[in-house]
């Protein structure tokens, strides 16, 4: 880049080559729609899933509002492990910033296998990052009449666990 932003013609030339190599000429995109029939109890423990899933991207959610200074020039992979460090003990990192997710009262999560702990964390992220680009939207007045209230932070969300390994929000695992 130059001083003035500017992409130079050869950095331009390669950016293009690479973009036409990630992408393939005639791939399909294959999409499949089963029609369940859970039991009684398979149904109980899909809905208490959600639930548990809510839950923890709720509190997720406050958390990465917390740190979004720190995460605003970070890219998506490393907003992921910067959360995770801060939320989950490993062998290596036994002490975590947040134990309370270690509370009895919050178990289940430390199950949560990790797919899924990672696609909340990324779906808490997508919601700080949505706030915060629609509150400055808000506060530089652009497009708003005068009695425009200012947008809201909300934990509540109707968010679902992808319960299936490998599609997570474009990434594999």
């Amino acid at each position: 880049m130059t001083r003035s932003g500017a992409v130079s013609p050869a950095v331009a030339k390669t950016i293009k080559r690479k973009a036409k190599k990630k992408q393939k000429v005639g791939e399909a995109v294959r999409t499949d729609k089963w029609k369940l029939h859970p039991t009684e109890l398979q149904h109980q423990y899909c809905l208490l899933t959600v639930s548990e899933y809510r839950k923890f991207v709720r509190a997720l959610i406050g958390i990465a509002y917390t740190h979004w200074h720190q995460m605003v020039d970070m890219s998506n992979k490393e907003r992921l492990a910067f959360v995770e460090t801060l939320i989950h003990p490993t062998a290596k990192r036994p002490s975590v910033k947040y134990e309370y997710f270690k509370k009895a009262k919050h178990k289940s999560v430390l199950k949560f296998p990790s797919y899924l702990r990672r696609a909340a964390i990324d779906n808490a992220i997508g919601q700080v990052s949505s706030f915060v680009t629609r509150y400055r939207t808000w506060q530089s007045g652009i497009g708003n009449r005068r009695d425009t209230k200012p947008p809201r932070l909300t934990a509540d969300t109707d968010v679902y666990p992808a319960l299936y390994h490998g599609r997570r929000s474009g990434h594999s695992t």
